[in-house]
């Protein structure tokens, strides 16, 4: 049993040793930023469009930043790092897929990772870990919000079909 309340407020002292739940997620979200940061350098070195270039340039800044965070954080108690994957990029410069489709994929991999650092943050006991992966989330939905933006101002996203405005209906 947990015996003090300093298990989850401790910020300044001594830090109690991670639980497995937030080792587990850590390592996910880690790996997952990893696989991400390979597939948008790719992309980001076919693109020809200048803002979709810039805006995936930013997006691989983005991921460093969140794989140097989790990092510290499995490094510190000497738990193993996933493998990076980013030498599995080749040096083309041709693109297979279209500038729509390598920033609809891109964005998709941000909504998600909103998702995935929610649940590492309310799955952790410790405040330095909650903290990172706050600010992971929050980044990402930033990033999720700049390509949101960059696909509607080149009219790549198609509008649902919607409900029917019933205050709107004639009777």
């Amino acid at each position: 049993m947990i015996k003090q309340y300093t298990y989850v407020t401790d910020v300044f002292g001594k830090k109690r040793p991670r639980h497995t739940i937030e080792s587990g997620h850590t390592y996910f979200n880690l790996n997952k930023a990893m696989i991400a940061k390979a597939m948008i350098l790719g992309f980001s070195q076919v693109s020809k469009n200048p803002n979709v270039r810039a805006l995936l340039e930013k997006s691989v800044q983005t991921t460093n930043n969140h794989i140097t965070s989790l990092s510290s954080l499995l490094t510190k108690e000497n738990i193993h790092l996933p493998k990076s994957v980013e030498t599995e990029v080749t040096n083309s410069t041709v693109s297979p897929f279209s500038e729509r489709l390598m920033l609809l994929q891109t964005g998709f991999i941000y909504g998600v990772a909103v998702t995935y650092y929610n649940a590492a943050l309310i799955s952790s006991m410790r405040a330095d870990i909650s903290v990172i992966n706050e600010k992971a989330a929050l980044t990402s939905l930033w990033m999720f919000n700049r390509i949101g933006k960059e696909i509607i101002d080149n009219q790549w996203l198609e509008q649902p079909p919607q409900a029917d405005d019933r205050k709107r209906l004639d009777y």
